[in-house]
């Protein structure tokens, strides 16, 4: 199968595709690790879980931790051949520029998210995460969750994490099995909660159901009232617990709790906005909703965000796993829409670029 020649591109778009395939390879090189040997991290945790035994004593056995397990040598061998097979796909020539630019930041985006997965499973090993103790403290004053001084060390952590990976978190939550909010951290996040109980949200649902990583759609934050998109884990009081491969109910494979986080979005408008093209293109959630794009100018396309893009076609077809170019009608004027799947860890999203 050909696809598109950079050297058969105009001028004027060549050298920005030449930018984003940089910053993809970036991506790729940064946070991808290899398919082929999914359990890459699970494995370096389980080399180094003895020198994290107390979090706060080994800050740098933890930044060890991450940076082993995104720069293993199985990685760097993966990260060699998807170079080598970004450059064969960019020297060939079969899908337009439009669905060539987006099928590429889609593969940038899911990469991209393979970075803060791997830190919230490590997290969720753990000891000092994965026990919830003060499960009597919750609620006892007017702020949600547990008081601001308790739990000291998961509160530490937490901190760091903001701290020292402030372009992948905006928020670390800990949930009781019952969806009550055990802590927030930034704990001014905790103080503005509007609800103590977030059972009703999809990361808490799709964790409770599927006993897995999970990736919630775009909600409106209880805690900041702005756009925000959860990644979750279960806490089980073993470690070593399979959770995806038992439905037999033992003290093992009870969940104590969810670690979840509030992802930063910048980093997907980024990769929206590298993204050459005179048009706009926007990546969706399963629901519709705008997570990134490449310009605040989108808005000039519809009334109404949350009604825009649900009923479009080009959106129903990626949704379902296909890639393509349609024409469709938004707001009485024909336009141009390429189409592309985003497989975000648990769920689906859609790019569509739409001149």
């Amino acid at each position: 199968m050909k696809v598109l020649n950079l050297f058969n591109l105009e001028e004027d778009t060549r050298f920005p595709c030449y930018v984003l395939m940089g910053i993809i390879c970036a991506t790729f090189t940064t946070f991808l690790y290899s398919e082929s040997n999914p359990s890459t991290f699970a494995q370096t945790f389980s080399n180094y879980s003895g020198d994290i035994s107390s979090f706060t004593d080994n800050n740098s056995a933890f930044n060890l931790l991450i940076s082993d397990s995104t720069n293993s040598s199985t990685t760097i061998n993966s990260n060699a051949s998807v170079s080598e097979s970004l450059i064969s796909t960019l020297a060939s020539d079969t899908f337009s520029s439009d669905e060539s630019l987006i099928n590429l930041a889609s593969d940038a985006i899911e990469n991209r998210l393979d970075k803060p997965k791997a830190i919230l499973e490590i997290l969720g090993k753990l000891p000092e995460i994965r026990n919830l103790s003060l499960v009597s403290l919750v609620g006892t004053d007017e702020t949600p969750g547990i008081p601001s001084g308790s739990e000291p060390e998961k509160r530490q952590i937490a901190n760091y994490i903001l701290s020292n990976y402030p372009m992948d978190f905006v928020s670390v939550l800990f949930l009781l099995p019952n969806g009550d909010v055990y802590l927030l951290e930034p704990y001014s996040r905790q103080q503005n909660l509007s609800t103590s109980n977030l059972s009703f949200r999809d990361y808490y649902q799709g964790v409770m159901a599927t006993n897995a990583t999970f990736l919630g759609n775009v909600i409106t934050s209880a805690a900041s009232g702005l756009k925000q998109v959860q990644l979750a884990v279960p806490l089980y009081a073993d470690a070593s617990f399979n959770e995806s491969k038992t439905n037999v109910t033992t003290p093992q494979s009870i969940i104590t709790g969810i670690l979840s986080t509030g992802l930063n979005l910048r980093s997907l408008d980024d990769i929206m906005r590298a993204v050459p093209n005179e048009g706009v293109i926007v990546l969706i959630d399963g629901k519709g909703k705008i997570v990134a794009q490449s310009s605040k100018n989108v808005s000039n396309l519809y009334d109404d965000e949350d009604n825009l893009f649900i009923d479009l076609k080009s959106y129903k077809l990626a949704l379902n796993g296909e890639n393509g170019t349609l024409v469709e009608e938004i707001n009485g004027d024909e336009r141009k829409i390429s189409y592309t799947p985003v497989f975000a860890i648990s769920n689906t999203w859609v790019i569509l670029l739409i001149r």
